[in-house]
């Protein structure tokens, strides 16, 4: 019995544990947090690990944002001509020092390295020539996009095992990818006005080729617009004067004159100008005896007219071989007015010439120096035989003569005209030059000294002239056949007639003009262009540096994660 009531006895207090247990739940957490470990753990391996592919993501698209650019920068730098680089290099084009092809590809792939993205098993920087995401801008782009391998670590839990398997190791891969076109062809502009307005009446045959034209001032067309790319101003910029009038850019910063001085006034405000050379600079001083005393100032149909101041063929052979700026030149120096013609002055002024006076020197280039006047044509033809192959190029270059209470001596005399270029003095002629390729007026084929003083407010509404420095009428006689520029910073022009192409063998297709203000009016053509394919288009050839921006409009297409 006793044995029996013990056994009953131990099972109660067993049962009545059991029954205490199951009425306690303070075990209960333990099983449950064992059931539940795995999807915690696989919640914030989620959590964890997608943060962190996403910090990789946004810092390798900050590499290839930056890889991106600085690849299209130097497909910019290292363009010929407008051609950029077209072709993806191999992978080992930057093992040495790359080819200007290839350099692009080695700068994107070095920039990437230095936002510690540098190629690896697990890294790849993948540079490439794609058509860029907005093709109705622009269609070549370069593209980089820099893939990272980024290890897998508490998703492995889940069963996730990555995108990739690099050395036996799980990884996700992590790109980014952005695009950039290469920085346009730099903005030429054929013509630049230094102090003033571009403005057009009528001129239903002007047509400069789509060239881009700049206006410190304000640019307007009325009646015909001139065909332009596109029409910069300081001010505003009128789109009847462009080939396709959408793109009218207007308030822009001032634009320098690239011949002038490194500090130029313009529109009354000093604007610093580095990279300008200033060519006037390096006119030769005028002759011993050369003063307002005794230059002559009168026009070449008056019998008094001195023979020194005639230039014959004798003159031209006979030009004074000087070394400016290095450079050995041909130059011949006139003091006050001059005029073309065969030497003879009688009682009806100076004779025309009896036949085309020619510059034919191969081996120098030739700086006709006009002081304190302006050159009368007379009837006659000057020209060069400049070419691809053979000749010299010729300045003809009006300038100052430094003396105290005025540099330009004007009467006002026949033709109305002081130091300006030419005169056709009512007989007509023609300068047919090709300016020189090198030196110190490279590309200045018509020059003005930009050393001169008197004030200029440009050719009034009916063509006269305002100031001595003004050339009014320009282009309608004498003809001007020109390959460069025509440059007369400080004097308002007007055009009623052309300036032509260059006529002889070899001829460039490259003319330009940098004048204070331009007016265009009538049937003034500004550039008779026939025959040529592209008004700008040979003009570093040529030797002639086009006012401009060189190489900056990156195009920033997209940014693709």
């Amino acid at each position: 019995m006793t044995n029996r009531n013990q056994s009953k006895g131990l099972v109660g207090r067993v049962g009545a544990v059991l029954a205490k247990f199951r009425r306690r739940r303070h075990g209960a957490v333990a099983p449950i947090l064992a059931l539940a470990i795995i999807p915690i753990l696989g919640s914030m391996g989620i959590g964890a690990e997608v943060s962190n592919w996403w910090l990789v993501q946004r810092t390798a698209q900050n590499a290839a944002d930056s890889a991106v650019l600085a690849a299209a920068i130097d497909a910019g730098n290292n363009m010929t001509g407008s051609t950029y680089p077209t072709s993806t290099p191999t992978n080992n084009a930057c093992t040495t020092v790359p080819s200007a092809s290839a350099s692009w590809y080695c700068q994107a792939i070095s920039t990437a390295a230095r936002y510690n993205y540098a190629r690896s098993a697990t890294v790849r920087v993948e540079p490439a020539i794609a058509t860029c995401p907005n093709a109705a801008i622009v269609s070549q782009c370069y593209q980089v996009t820099i893939t990272k391998m980024v290890p897998i670590y508490l998703l492995g839990v889940l069963g996730y095992n990555g995108s990739d398997v690099v050395a036996g190791a799980k990884y996700q891969r992590v790109s980014s990818t952005a695009y950039a076109a290469a920085p346009g062809p730099p903005v030429d502009f054929c013509i630049l006005t230094t102090n003033g307005d571009i403005q057009t009446n009528g001129t239903p045959g002007a047509n400069v080729q789509k060239c881009d034209t700049f206006s410190n001032g304000n640019t307007s067309c009325t009646g015909h617009g001139i065909h332009t790319g596109l029409s910069y101003a300081t001010g505003t910029s009128d789109t009847t004067c462009e080939n396709t009038p959408t793109i009218a850019p207007g308030g822009q910063a001032a634009e320098c004159d690239p011949y002038g001085a490194t500090t130029q006034t313009i529109q009354g405000n000093s604007v610093s100008c580095p990279l300008s050379f200033n060519s006037s600079s390096y006119i030769p001083t005028p002759p011993a005896g050369c003063t307002t005393a005794n230059a002559n100032v009168r026009l070449s149909n008056d019998s008094a007219f001195p023979t020194a101041n005639v230039i014959t063929q004798a003159t031209i052979n006979g030009a004074t071989s000087m070394t400016v700026d290095g450079q050995v030149m041909q130059v011949v120096q006139m003091c006050g007015a001059a005029s073309f013609g065969s030497g003879t002055v009688n009682g009806s002024g100076v004779a025309t010439c009896g036949s085309t006076i020619s510059y034919t020197g191969a081996s120098a280039n030739l700086l006709v120096v006009v002081y304190g006047g302006g050159l009368d044509l007379n009837g006659c033809t000057f020209q060069n035989n400049e070419s691809t192959s053979s000749g010299g190029g010729v300045t003809i270059a009006f300038a100052p003569i430094p003396v105290t209470g005025g540099t330009c001596l004007f009467t006002g005399g026949h033709g109305n005209y002081g130091c300006i270029p030419v005169s056709n003095n009512s007989s007509g002629g023609e300068l047919d030059l090709a300016a020189p390729k090198s030196g110190p007026f490279s590309g200045l084929a018509i020059m003005q000294s930009a050393n001169y003083s008197e004030p200029s407010s440009g050719c009034t509404p009916s063509g006269s002239q305002s100031g001595p420095l003004d050339w009014c009428n320009a282009g309608n006689s004498p003809t001007l056949s020109i390959q460069g520029l025509v440059y007369v910073p400080n004097g308002g022009m007007t055009f009623a007639g052309a300036v032509s192409k260059f006529q002889q063998a070899g001829a460039l297709d490259c003319m330009g003009l940098i004048i204070k203000s331009l007016t265009i009016k009538g049937t003034g053509l500004v550039i008779d262009n026939s025959g040529m394919a592209s008004l700008t288009g040979q003009c570093t050839q040529a030797g002639v540096t086009l006012p401009g921006v060189p190489h900056t409009h990156v195009f920033y297409q997209a940014l693709v994660g």
